[in-house]
């Protein structure tokens, strides 16, 4: 299946697969034939401050060496140290909500993983789609895809 920009998408969905999602703890159910994982997110104290619902999508999108470490590179630039919304972990960019406050980063909204020189030394794989359906979506995530890669982010 491909999507309306041509990515070559997978046609499941499910919930979080992989380790690299920064989620403290997560409990999935079945809901209307698709896995949804539902993470409890605590304070420092164990006090639960909410439910949030988490989706992914397996992808098959590969770019070149050159376009993901310019990903890389701006999404470091773009640090939430720096006042930006994206954080890099060594196989993931994780994008972050805006800031409510000055001095306080957002939380996790969603993230994209990614396989480094795969299939070939020159290329690199984005795979899966990470989100909070209640606080992202599918489409924002491929919006910073895009800007990341070097689209206007008009």
């Amino acid at each position: 299946m491909s999507n309306d920009e041509g990515r070559t998408i997978s046609g499941e969905q499910s919930g979080i697969g992989d380790d690299e999602w920064p989620v403290p703890a997560a409990a999935g159910r079945v809901e209307n034939g698709r896995i949804v994982m539902i993470a409890e997110q605590r304070r420092g104290s164990g006090d639960s401050i909410g439910a949030k619902r988490f989706e992914s999508r397996s992808v098959d999108v590969r770019v070149s060496s050159a376009v993901a470490e310019t990903m890389w590179h701006r999404a470091g630039q773009f640090s939430v140290a720096e006042g930006g919304r994206f954080e890099r972990r060594p196989d993931a960019i994780i994008i972050h909500s805006r800031r409510t406050s000055p001095g306080l980063a957002g939380e996790p909204v969603g993230s994209w993983l990614i396989h480094w020189q795969s299939p070939t030394p020159d290329t690199a794989t984005i795979y899966r789609l990470q989100w909070d359906s209640t606080a992202a979506s599918e489409r924002e995530l491929w919006r910073a895809i895009d800007v990341l890669a070097g689209a206007s982010p008009s």
